[in-house]
């Protein structure tokens, strides 16, 4: 299927409609990783959903815009602190919990997840920890972010940020699980940290793929 042929990629403005999440820390999600998240929430069937890390809440808002148009799924979110940025774009909406805590002790006790975003804690043994929770409970997919900044020549050195990277070739190794990652280079972005799209479920992912590739540079 060439380019052309394929469904429309979504998209919005988070400039205009979420100004509260900007910042420029670079520790959020970059535009296209955000219009990916957003894309596979209104293309797949998802009843309940979990977002592990929303700082500032810019990757937030691909949930809150999903809920906007349409999508009928209860969305959790996880953070050992929340900022009110996030609060803010959550207010008004019933179907969004908000969870401050650390991932491991909320999952714990959560239950099942259609699916997740984790883009929390990065050190090994907090994503493997997550994992074992959702797949545990049946969790059918899941979407990593920064599965290649440990790879960067920046990051090389710095252990902390080894957990999505594991977690990837753990995924990759699997029978279980079918995945497609996005790592171009973009300008203006930082999309070569890595955005891996993980799922147990043969109709979602070919659904997935679309988006991936609709979205290719």
């Amino acid at each position: 299927m060439t380019k052309q042929n394929m469904v429309p990629f979504l998209s919005y403005s988070i400039e205009r409609d979420y100004p509260s999440v900007i910042t420029n820390d670079g520790w959020g999600m970059d535009y296209t990783h955000v219009m990916i998240l957003y894309n596979l929430l209104m293309a797949n069937p998802y009843k309940r959903v979990l977002e592990i890390g929303s700082h500032n809440g810019y990757s937030t808002t691909a949930f809150v815009e999903a809920l906007k148009r349409g999508a009928s799924f209860e969305v959790h979110l996880c953070d050992i602190g929340f900022m009110d940025s996030v609060r803010e774009i959550c207010r008004g909406y019933d179907q969004i919990k908000l969870h401050q805590t650390r991932s491991v002790d909320y999952l714990a006790t959560a239950g099942k997840f259609d699916f997740a975003l984790l883009d929390g804690s990065h050190i090994a043994e907090d994503v493997e920890d997550e994992f074992e929770y959702l797949s545990m409970n049946g969790c059918r997919s899941l979407l990593l972010h920064d599965t290649r900044t440990q790879l960067l020549p920046q990051n090389r050195d710095k252990p902390w940020f080894d957990g999505p990277l594991l977690l990837k070739n753990k995924l990759l190794a699997s029978p279980d699980w079918m995945t497609i990652e996005d790592s171009a280079s973009r300008p203006g972005e930082e999309t070569e940290r890595g955005l891996l799209f993980a799922t147990r479920n043969v109709d979602e992912y070919h659904n997935v793929v679309e988006i991936f590739n609709t979205n290719k540079p």
